[in-house]
């Protein structure tokens, strides 16, 4: 059924979305910053 499709299609974006979150949130943000401030500080 259609309706069935479009729920699970929804369900498979709300999933990714929740584990792009995740991943973003295990990322070494700091580090990021880090080296980025430094490169600025080399200007």
């Amino acid at each position: 059924p259609l309706n069935f499709e479009l729920y699970a299609g929804s369900l498979a974006v709300e999933v990714s979305m929740r584990l792009l979150l995740l991943i973003l949130n295990e990322l070494p943000l700091d580090m990021i910053i880090l080296q980025n401030s430094e490169e600025l500080a080399h200007i």
